[in-house]
């Protein structure tokens, strides 16, 4: 399953869907009436039926949620893929720094040596 988030731009509205796609079938997880409902969907992700979405979002308030929403999980520890990447490629950076001034040092010393 993944989360699709979308703007509706004729509502101006942030749609938020779950969306599970199987070898044969493709759904959207939405609510109605306070529960969880799957609804099967075409590959272009349309319904012949009214589509029920998990979260409608009027867009002007969409960025507050996000923005809350990303302080949360950060707080939680929970960290995007994005966020994973760069994580490794600063340990990466800060290793190659290291062995950078382990080999200046080494060369310095050389260096001094000589004098």
């Amino acid at each position: 399953m993944k989360l699709q988030v979308w703007t509706n731009w004729s509502t101006g509205e942030t749609i938020i869907d779950m969306v599970d796609i199987t070898p044969s079938k493709a759904y959207v997880i939405g609510q109605k009436n306070g529960k969880l409902i799957r609804q099967e969907v075409d590959e272009l992700g349309q319904s012949p039926k009214k589509l029920y979405h998990l979260l409608v979002i009027p867009q002007r308030m969409s960025l507050i949620f996000f923005k809350e929403m990303a302080d949360y999980l950060s707080g939680q520890n929970i960290k995007t893929e994005n966020e994973n990447h760069m994580q490794g490629k600063l340990q990466a950076t800060e290793k190659h720094l290291e062995d950078m001034r382990k080999h200046f040092e080494t060369v310095l010393n050389k260096m001094v040596d000589k004098l």
